[in-house]
């Protein structure tokens, strides 16, 4: 069955559905592509985090290492001198 509707009519409808559609392009896919933005940027934040302390903790892992042994030499170079 054909639609009996007149091409005014027809154009009319379509005109009609272009404005719902950029409506609701205004309306939602700046928010969908606003949130995958906000997503990827706290997944960087926390990849940056994540990163960041485990070099914080490597350098202060070294620090200590470093400390240990200065204070063995000197623990050794005392011990050897027998405290004179």
């Amino acid at each position: 069955m054909a639609d009996e509707r007149s091409l005014p009519e027809l154009g009319r409808t379509l005109d009609r559905h272009d404005t719902e559609i950029r409506e609701i392009r205004r309306d939602y896919v700046p928010r969908e592509v606003l949130q995958a933005a906000v997503d990827r940027i706290t997944r960087l934040e926390q990849a940056a985090t994540s990163e960041k302390s485990g070099n914080r903790m490597w350098l202060l892992g070294l620090g200590q290492t470093v400390i240990g042994v200065v204070l063995g030499i000197v623990g050794g170079y005392l011990t050897m001198k027998g405290g004179k």
